[in-house]
Formats: C-alpha cells, structure tokens, sequence
C-alpha cells in the first residue's frame, strides 16, 4: 500500500499500482521501491517466505526512515 499511490516495482520490474493483492514473486530478499513522481523514490527490502504473506506500506507524508 501506498499513501499518496505510487508504483511498485520489485527487483527491478513494475508490478502496478498499490492495493497489490497476491503478487507471487519468488522466495527470498526482494527489493523493492515505491516510486511516486513528486515524493519521489523509497527503496525497501522484503524477506519473502511461504508461510506468512509479506505486506509493506509507505506513507509519503511522512519522513523516510532510515
């Protein structure tokens, strides 16, 4: 999810517009980067296993942290 919307793109490839429900990427470290045309770019890594879903948001408003 994220707030304003922003696109998604994972290891390097778009995958949409958040809500993104049920992406399947493959299991393991993800980078992952929320990209929004004036708030820019916030990168983030996601450990993607097959036992719980993986969830990551980003609110735009405020500060990234580091």
């Amino acid at each position: 999810n994220a707030v304003p919307w922003a696109e998604v793109w994972v290891d390097g490839q778009k995958k949409g517009e958040p809500p993104i429900a049920n992406l399947s990427v493959p299991l393991g470290t993800r980078d992952v980067v929320f990209k929004h045309p004036e708030f820019g770019e916030r990168p983030m890594s996601a450990t993607v296993n097959a036992k719980t879903p993986t969830v990551l948001s980003v609110d735009f408003s405020k500060p990234s942290q580091p």
